[in-house]
């Protein structure tokens, strides 16, 4: 038990102070996403920086750090997750819209630039996501 603990703090020391590909984000930072707040994680999802750096450097991270490997690949299937979420909510989020006419509010189907959904997209959360893309599968 006490080598895996010093292989641990080893890993953890090699990690410390590294940053991600030409993010800003720090190793430690990233291993730690989810637990200490899940909006970094999904901020992280639409950081294409640290999305490029994470591919640049997993298969190295395995070998230098196989303890803390796991880690990183349980944040990287999150990202992926949630990216797979955002993009298949896109189109059903690029034809939300209303309008007033009058004193009514009507639905106005009108294609939103692809941009402004995946900035709406931020803003909601894994379980939002599903459920929104759930409920635009009943209206088709």
């Amino acid at each position: 038990i006490r080598k895996l603990f010093a292989d641990a703090e080893g890993e953890l020391k090699k990690i410390q102070d590294k940053k991600i590909g030409k993010s800003k984000v720090l190793l430690s930072e990233f291993l730690l996403a989810d637990l200490t707040n899940e909006d970094n994680l999904i901020r992280y999802a639409h950081n294409s920086k640290l999305i490029q750096g994470l591919e640049g450097i997993k298969e190295q991270f395995r070998k230098d750090c196989p303890i803390l490997a796991e880690m990183m690949d349980a944040q990287c299937e999150a990202i992926d997750e949630r990216r797979r979420l955002v993009n298949e909510a896109l189109e059903p989020l690029g034809y939300l819209g209303t309008f007033k006419e009058g004193q009514k509010i009507k639905e106005c189907w009108e294609v939103v630039n692809e941009d402004v959904c995946e900035l709406i997209a931020t803003y909601l959360t894994n379980t939002e996501l599903e459920k929104f893309i759930a409920d635009s599968q009943k209206c088709k």
